[in-house]
Order: C-alpha cells, then structure tokens, then sequence
C-alpha cells in the first residue's frame, strides 16, 4: 500500500512546481494576465491623457464659475465648487502616483534593490541562486512574522480573540506569499526572456514595483478614470459661455520679458499736500516733554484698492531722495488686523537698523531696544492698513516719544476712525478720467512698437467700465499687455464682469494659465503683507509639482519658474516690496495686495490654510494640502494637523516657539505626502531616521532654537526626490552616510554656508550652490568632481589645489563652463584639518594648473590665494582668446609668493572696480594699470618687496597702503616725490 504521506508530498512537489512554472506557460502562450493588469499601460494613460484632462477640466469650471456668479446663478455656483473640490482631489491623487512611481524608478537606478530586504534580486544573477535566496527570504519571512503576528506562546489562550488570530495569519500568510511571488517572478522571467510586461523609458514598472504595489496603483488609477467619467458627465461643463473664455485664454500671448515700468499717476497735488503737513507742526527745536508727544498724525483713508498705500510709498520715496533730508529715519510698516506687537516693533528696528534683533525674544526688551534707536531721532512712521482703533495701538504708540519734537505718523485706513485721534484727514480720491486713462493705457501698450491708434477707444471703452479703481486698471492692464490681439480687447471691452473691481481681478486670473493659477493660489498659505523672497518662493513652487514645460523645450524648470512668476507680476498680483542686491546675489521681496490675497483665499478654498499660533479654533476639512502655521507658541503640536494625511506643506512663519523633536517625529511619521517643510524646533541634534519614508519631499528648512550640531540619519539619503535643504548658517551638519548623499540626485540646493564635506560630489549634476569643495587626493574627492557640475551658481571657494597632480586633471574642472558662477576662490593649502603638514611648492606645476582653471566669462569677484606659480595664466593678461572677464569688479591676490613679476592686466578688464594685492611677493603692480579705467579702489597691504607705484588710472577715489616697504609708505607721503604726485589725485588715501 503507498505510503500517504509519499503521496502528499509527491502531491506538494507537483502543485508547487506548477505554481513557479505557471507565469511562463501564461506568458508565453498568450499573456492573458499581462493583458488583465498592465500597469505600466496604465500609468503612460494616466501622465499624458488622465493629468492633461483633469487640468482642462479645473479651468472650465473656474471659467463656468465666473460666468455663472455674474447672472447670480447661486445653485449652479456651488455645485461648481463641490466639482472643483472633487477635480484637485483626483488631480493631486494622479501626481501623487506618478511621483511615486518616478521615485521607485530612481531607487532602482540608484541602489538597484540591493539595500533593502523587501527588494528583488538583481536581473542577471544565476537563478539557482534566485531559488537559494527565495528560500532563505521565505524562511527568515517566517520567523519574523512568526514571531510578530502570532505571538500565541506569550498570553494565554482564552485571551485570545479568533478574529484577531485570523487576521494574524492572514497577513502572516499575505506577506509570505509576497515574498515568495516576487521571487518567482524574477525567476520565471529571468528564464524566458522577459524583463516586464511593459517599457516606458527604456524602464518597465515590473522590475522595480512589487506585485502588490502594482495592484493597488492600479486601483488608484481606476478611482481616478471613474472620477475623470463622473465629472465629464455634468451639464454644467457641457455649455459654453457667452464670454467665449477659451478664446480670450488661448489668443496671441505676449513672450516678452518685461512689462512696463511701475508708475504713480495723478498724485503730484496729493503728494506734496501731505509733505507740506509733515513738515507743519511744533518748533522742531522744542524738546518734548512727559505731558506732550514729539509726534503728530495725519490719516489717508479710502475703500480697498484705491492707492493709499501708493500714495504713503509715493510720499516715503520723495522724502528719501531729498538732497535736505527733513526725517533722521522713515518707516513703512504694514499693521494686519491681529498684529502682534512683538512683530510691529521687529518691523520697526529692521527698518532703523537693518537688524530684527532675533536674540531679544521678549515684548519689553524690543521696546527698551527701539527706544535706544529712536532717542533723538525725527522720525517719520508709516502705519499701513491700520484697521479700527484698540487698546493695542496705545501700546504700539508707547515707544514713539523716545523721538525729536517734529516727527510724524502717517496712517492709511479704509475706516476714519482708525486715525488715531488724528484730525487731520485726507480721504482719497479718484482720478481724473484723462489721468487714469493714462495710467490705464501705460500698462496696456506700453513700450509696444505697433501702431497703435485702433486699440485707443477700445482702450477707453474698457478703462470706462473699470469705475476708476488704479488696482483693477493695473490688473485689466496688464492682461491686454500680454495679449496685445485687437480681438482679444474687443472681447474683454465687451465683459460686464468688469464693473466691479472684485469682478476686474477674478476676470484678470481667469486669464492666467493652469499652472500659473495654482501658484498664485498657494500664496494664500502665507499671511496678508507676508514678504515672499522671490526665487525660494519659486523654487517652493517648483517642489510643488506647479512649475510645468509643457512646450516640451529643454528649459529649467526654475527658469520657467521664473516665467509664471513675471506673469504674475506683470498684472499685479504679485507687488515688489524692496530688493537685497550685491554684486554675488540679489533677493527681491514682494507682497500680495490684500484684495489679491482675499481672492488667492476665496479660490484656493480648503486646499490652503493658515492657522494663528498653531491653535486650531475650528474643524479643519481633511483634504487640506497646504499649511501655514503663523506665530507658532512651542505647545503641544495639534492632533488635527497630524489627520491631515494628504497634506503636502507645513510651514512655520514668524514662530515665538520651536516644535519639540518629539513632535517633529510625529510629523514626519504621519504626514507621509509632505512635499515642502519648513519648521522651527526648539532643541535638535540628530534628525529622525523616518524622514526616509517621505517620498515626496522637495524642501526641507530646519531652524533650531539652540544652534548645536545636527547629524542626518542614513535615511536621509533615501530623499531621491529631494531639491534643497535649509539649515541656519552656524550649524555644523554631520552625515551618518556621507559616501550616500550621492544618491541625491535631484539635490539643487545645499543652504549650509560651510559646504559639504561629502565623496562624489559630482553625482549631483543639478547642484545649484557649493559655498566650498576642498581638493583631496582620497578617491572622490578629485577636482574632477567639479566637471558636470555646470549650473553652480553665485560664490565657490576651492581650495587644496596643490592636491591636483597634473595639468590635464585641472582641465577636467571645466570651470570656464560654470556660466552662473559670481565669485570665484582659487586656494592653494588651507586653514583647516587638512593642512596637517607644511606643503611642498611646484611652481611650474603651479602655474600650468591655473592656467587651467580658467574663471567663466560672466564671473565678478576672483581671488586667487596663497599662490606659488612661476607665471600668472594668459587669460589674465588678456593674451588668451578664451580669456575675456568683462565683467570682472573684483580682482584679489592674496599670498601669492612665487613670481615677483605681476601679470599684464588686459584693456578687457573694463569693469574692474577694485584691486586688493595683499602678502604677494611682487616688486611692483602691474605697469599697466592706468588702462583700467573704471579701477576705484587700490589696496595694497604687506608687500615688502614693492617700492614704486606706476601711473595711476584717474578714475581711482581710494588708495590703501600699509605694512608695506617702509620707503614706499615715506615717499607716498613726501611732497613732490613721483610716488607722491602718481596719488596725488585720489580722494580718499590712506598710508600707514
């Protein structure tokens, strides 16, 4: 009789062997399960069909939306919105799969699947080894799940519910056979051939999604063409609209990179009425007393939108630029409806000092700190948007008496009884019809070079039905500008939507692209007069997925970044508040007029939030997706915000307290969609390990209260996604993975101030900014590391060059193609742990390798340090064809001590402002330095061997020399000596 146990295992051989040889007999037979789920078929429809639809979709409803609140169509307004909800909820979902399975892509680009348990093995290993670790997988996938899932041995059984040990051994059972089909399918398709069902890019979703992962994609995918299928059914985008929207969006668009140039019209009177006010008023001389105040107010009052803050900033502008300056200081400062005092006088002593005093944290000592800038001084303040007089104002007002007798307060308010006791009150008024008529056609044909007779009346016509409001005829304005199509005027001439203001600017955004709308939209996160830098509010963008090609160039996605934001600028959505320039880099500020923000807030609806001191007073709705905490206190992070699981910003703005590290973990262990992060912490010194799973992450800021060291987990190298990351300037990071932070491929910005001190460095391509590369002879960290890294921008600080071995290694730096490089330092040896010993000079290897790092034509600034070659390069004398700096205000050599001859200035230096030789070995400057004719300031400091000075440019205003050859720094002193008369015509000379 056979043995039954024979049998059942013959049986189990059988039924397992058809199990592993089923897929190929499927798939080469006819692919039927291919056919029944192909995910990657799925995907491309979703990416160039699904994602395009649901975009066309968005801006007809928003176009069906205005139509229909212009006839007062309430019904249909709202059923319009709930679709809009539905339409960005199924939008985001799709960008939310296709960035998911982008980052699975880089992972396996990247690591290939071997860093993980969970992953598949290799293509191209032996499959006898596939079936080996199949067998280990499942066996170790055993005794863990064992162990975790069906710790029966631990409590006793009546405590045991069914359920529970059912559910237990169902995911037991679906997390083994996982494992084991993921195996089999590697094998199985090693054997016959076949990679993946389906190629997109050269890639197949097979090979790096897990079968599972594939299913529920596809599941998402399907809910997503299901919401695609209900909203197309609507009635409501199955009309068009009188207005013909999609023709006045789609006409002649404007590609210009300019608009017309910001002007104030019709205010002359206005403006000199009001400086006539400031300057009357008690005897400038008295001092003021405890009983009386050193100010007084005036008040300009009008309804939003009619150029109160104009005229203030007209006011301010005229006091600033004159030659008898009548205010010591002139403040403009923005008040919101529930300022913080602490804020206001932050405001104030950045507008005296350039200094917000962060180490002072308390209400009193800001107020003691403002008093001491302001004793003494006339002062001119400007309260902007005042609202409604409280009990705080008196508090705001408290410091002000510190002042001279004379000072001033302007207030503009929409209400008189915000002035502030004041009864000397100018109401606002409109233009005259010819004066805003200009102003209306200055932006509207501005610089244009068509003639332009035919768009006049039309002009006026539309100017007519603007009811005189300067925002809604900048805005209108702006739109005709960038659309200069007579049809296009002819339609909007003809739009009753314009006779109101609101109706103006919901019209002017409706003109705005997809793309663009959604930035804007995500201004509303911020607070009312918040002031945004424009390229991190870009680049914030950029992470956000807005920032689209969809012409298909080769352009950045920042530049075009930079496009939707001119758009925006362009009609006054976005409002410049001031510019931070230097001759390295420049930040420009704006600010979104409040009748702006109010419409950001009105369209973006729940999809962006703002919340006061982290204090959630109300329900939020659970598809928030952007976040911004404003004066965050320290306490308890809210609950509410951690259920937001499809939030993708979290913002911290104006913070009194940090966010415990404890809560920092929860974040990032829940909010696993976050995109953007910016957050202030009260103590951190290592960042969670679980910032790993945020697979969506772009940017992350971190401001610690304490400034410590921070170490980055070995996780953080799992951010494929990652753009840029923000630390405070004096903290020191620390990798627990530095040979890994290549894996950051998409990395473009690295705000840490002291570089990176990372291996291959030159992985990442998109790198944007390295403050500092030190060159070494270890294995990746080569000067060759610099060859690919062609969008480095603003400043680069190299030093260790004696570690480059030879002329050819230099030339592999291909500086010269930095095109964005500012400022440039080339260092030999170093003050750091590097230089353990003395080093060792070559001066001819020296020489040949300067010659060889050749600067970027458009470079500013150039330093060249501690430099021992036999020669300087040709491309600094202008004897090399390739050599021309001209745009080069900056020229420094500092210890340079091989040749004594200097190098032959070229005539290209044209821009030279300043030459600093300071510690060099030279026995005179370059006889040729009167042919650089814009050279405004000469230093030379602690160069022995110099004793003449040749013929000086006559442009020069400052000359230092100090430390120098005794005899040099007497006879620049001596009356008549040639060194003497060569200076004798500069302003400011100091000799010592």
């Amino acid at each position: 009789m056979a043995n039954p146990w024979r049998i059942a295992a013959m049986g189990l051989v059988v039924t397992v062997l058809g199990w592993f040889l089923s897929p190929m007999i499927s798939l080469l037979v006819n692919k039927f399960f291919s056919s029944l789920f192909d995910a990657s078929r799925k995907i491309q429809e979703l990416a160039i069909h699904t994602v395009p639809k649901l975009e066309q979709m968005l801006r007809e409803i928003e176009e069906q939306r205005m139509h229909r609140k212009a006839k007062k169509e309430r019904s249909a307004v709202q059923h319009l919105d709930e679709l809009a909800k539905i339409v960005k909820s199924a939008l985001y979902e799709a960008e939310d799969i296709l960035d998911l399975i982008d980052y699975h892509r880089i992972e396996r680009d990247i690591v290939g699947g071997d860093d993980d348990g969970d992953d598949a093995p290799h293509a191209g290993s032996n499959w006898h080894q596939h079936i080996r670790d199949a067998i280990h997988a499942c066996i170790d996938c055993c005794k863990n799940r064992s162990a975790e899932l069906l710790p029966i041995h631990r409590a006793p059984s009546v405590s045991l519910e069914f359920s529970s040990c059912c559910q237990s051994v169902l995911i037991w059972s679906t997390n083994w056979f996982q494992v084991a089909r993921d195996y089999r399918d590697y094998w199985s398709y090693e054997v016959v051939g076949i990679t993946g069902y389906y190629q997109e890019d050269g890639v197949a979703v097979d090979s790096f999604l897990p079968s599972i992962a594939r299913w529920k994609l596809g599941r998402r995918i399907e809910k997503l063409e299901n919401t695609v299928a209900d909203v197309e059914k609507s009635p409501l985008l199955n009309q068009k609209s009188s207005g013909t929207w999609n023709d006045i969006v789609n006409m002649n668009r404007r590609s210009i990179t300019s608009s017309s140039t910001r002007k104030v019209f019709g205010r002359d009177m206005e403006r000199d009425t009001i400086r006539s006010m400031l300057r009357e008023g008690p005897d400038d001389s008295a001092a003021s007393s405890s009983s009386s105040k050193c100010y007084s107010v005036i008040c300009i009052y009008g309804i939003a939108g009619s150029g109160k803050t104009t005229l203030a900033q007209y006011v301010c502008d005229h006091e600033k630029e004159d030659k008898d300056r009548y205010f010591d200081t002139i403040m403009l400062i923005y008040i919101s409806k529930a300022y913080r005092l602490e804020d206001i006088f932050r405001d104030m002593l950045d507008e005296i000092t350039r200094n917000r005093h962060s180490e002072i944290t308390d209400c009193k000592g800001l107020e003691a700190k403002l008093v001491e800038n302001l004793r003494g001084k006339r002062f001119l303040l400007v309260l902007d948007d005042l609202w409604v007089h409280d009990e705080n104002h008196e508090k705001l007002l408290s410091p002000l008496n510190a002042g001279k007798a004379g000072s001033r307060i302007l207030v503009t308010t929409q209400s008189k009884e915000a002035a502030l006791g004041s009864n000397r009150l100018i109401a606002i008024s409109d233009l005259e019809e010819e004066q805003y008529f200009s102003m209306f056609m200055h932006y509207a044909l501005d610089s244009t070079v068509f003639d332009d007779r035919e768009f006049i009346p039309i002009g006026r016509k539309i100017a007519n039905k603007l009811n005189r409001s300067p925002i809604a005829a900048v805005t209108v304005a702006g739109q005709l500008w960038r659309n200069p199509d007579i049809r296009f005027w002819q339609t909007t001439a003809n739009l009753d939507v314009l006779n109101k203001t609101k109706g103006a600017l919901w019209w002017s955004y409706n003109q705005l692209v997809v793309d663009v709308r959604r930035c804007f939209q995500y201004c509303s996160i911020f607070p009312r007069r918040h002031e945004m830098e424009r390229d991190n509010l870009v680049r914030m963008w950029v992470a956000q997925g807005f920032v689209k090609d969809n012409d298909g160039h080769k352009e950045d996605v920042e530049d075009v970044g930079q496009d939707y934001f001119h758009d925006l600028y362009s009609c006054s959505f976005l409002q410049l508040k001031r510019k931070v320039t230097s001759d390295i880099s420049s930040g420009e500020y704006f600010t979104v007029h409040d009748m702006f923000h109010e419409l950001a807030v009105t369209i973006a609806g729940s999809d962006c939030v703002r919340i006061d001191r982290g204090i959630v007073t109300e329900h939020l709705p659970k598809h928030v997706r952007h976040l911004c905490i404003e004066c965050y206190s320290g306490a308890e992070f809210p609950e509410q915000i951690l259920k937001l699981a499809n939030l993708r910003t979290l913002i911290m703005c104006n913070s009194v307290g940090g966010m415990s590290k404890d809560d920092f973990e929860r974040v990032l262990t829940r909010l696993r969609k976050l995109r953007v992060v910016h957050l202030d912490l009260q103590d951190l010194s290592t960042v969670p390990a679980c910032i790993g799973e945020l697979k969506h992450l772009r940017y992350i800021g971190i401001s610690p209260s304490l400034f410590n060291d921070i170490t980055l987990p070995a996780e953080f190298t799992k951010l494929y996604h990652l753009h840029e990351f923000w630390f405070s300037p004096s903290i020191d990071l620390h990798f627990t993975s530095p040979a890994r932070m290549g894996n950051l491929i998409n990395l473009r910005y690295m705000h840490t101030w002291k570089g990176l001190d990372i291996p291959d460095i030159g992985r990442l391509t998109l790198l944007r900014n390295l403050f500092r590369f030190t060159v070494r002879k270890d294995k990746g960290y080569e000067i060759t590391q610099l060859e690919h890294l062609n969008s480095l921008s603003f400043r680069l600080f190299i030093d260790h060059l004696e570690n480059i071995t030879s002329r050819e290694e230099a030339a592999l730096a291909r500086l010269a193609d930095k095109a964005h490089l500012k400022d440039l330092t080339l260092r030999w040896g170093g003050d750091d742990e590097h230089s353990t010993t003395p080093r060792a000079t070559d001066p001819e290897l020296e020489a040949e390798v300067l010659q060889e790092l050749r600067p970027p034509s458009g470079i500013t600034s150039l330093c060249i340090r501690d430099y021992s070659g036999a020669r300087y390069p040709s491309w600094l004398s202008g004897e090399d064809d390739q050599g021309d700096l001209p745009a080069l205000k900056y020229l420094m050599f500092w210890g340079c001590n091989g040749s004594s001859v200097p190098p032959m200035f070229g005539e290209r230096f044209s821009l030279l402002y300043q030459l600093s030789v300071a510690g060099c070995s030279w026995s005179s400057l370059p006889d040729n330095l009167d042919c650089l004719t814009m050279l405004k300031e000469l230093i030379v400091q602690e160069c022995p061997n110099m004793q003449s000075l040749p013929t000086l440019p006559r442009s020069l205003t400052s000359i230092v020399v100090s430390d120098c050859n005794r005899s040099l720094e007497k006879s620049c002193q001596t009356r008549g000596h040639p060194n003497w008369q060569k200076i004798r015509h500069i302003r400011y000379k100091t000799i010592r």
